[in-house]
Parts: structure tokens; C-alpha cells; sequence
């Protein structure tokens, strides 16, 4: 498995009566990032050798 550093970014809106929440999934393959309960999600999927 062969993963290149990739930097990425989005705005997550929260509302003025919610706490910031962030869950990240880790499999062989893929990175999933979801944030305000999947309100906005980013996927990374690494590369096989």
C-alpha cells in the first residue's frame, strides 16, 4: 500500500447550539472523514503497489 501526503480542506457548518463532531474511518484502502454526523465527508483511497 503506497499513500502520497495530500492535504485537503472544507468548511463544516455548526450550528450556534451544537458541539463540533468529527468520526474518521481507517480500512485497508480508504480514509473516510465524516464530520457533524456526515453533514460533509472527505474520502481518501490509497493506492495498491
Amino acid at each position: 500500500m503506497k499513500f502520497f501526503k495530500q492535504i485537503c480542506g472544507i468548511q463544516v457548518p455548526v450550528l450556534d447550539d451544537e458541539n463540533f463532531s468529527m468520526r474518521i474511518l481507517v480500512d485497508h484502502s480508504i480514509v473516510e472523514s465524516f464530520a457533524q454526523g456526515g453533514r460533509t465527508v472527505i474520502t481518501f483511497k490509497g493506492l495498491s503497489n
